[in-house]
């Protein structure tokens, strides 16, 4: 089961392999912070895949059906 995550901060990804993000919007991590503050993660929605800021995002656990 991958984490399932929420951004709780607008980002607009102004460099390369990062991707915009909206505050609410969901996505599941693909690679948790190395120590560089970055999170790699793919968006719900379309499967579009990249890093956000890791203080940007929030867990939230929820049980799949």
């Amino acid at each position: 089961m991958e984490d399932h995550v929420i951004m709780i901060y607008v980002f607009a990804a102004p460099s390369e392999g990062s991707i915009p993000m909206n505050s609410g919007e969901e996505f599941y991590v693909i690679e948790t912070d190395q120590g560089d503050g970055w999170t790699r993660v793919r968006r719900r929605a379309n499967s579009e895949e990249g890093f956000v800021p890791t203080t940007y995002i929030r867990c939230s656990a929820y049980s799949a059906v």
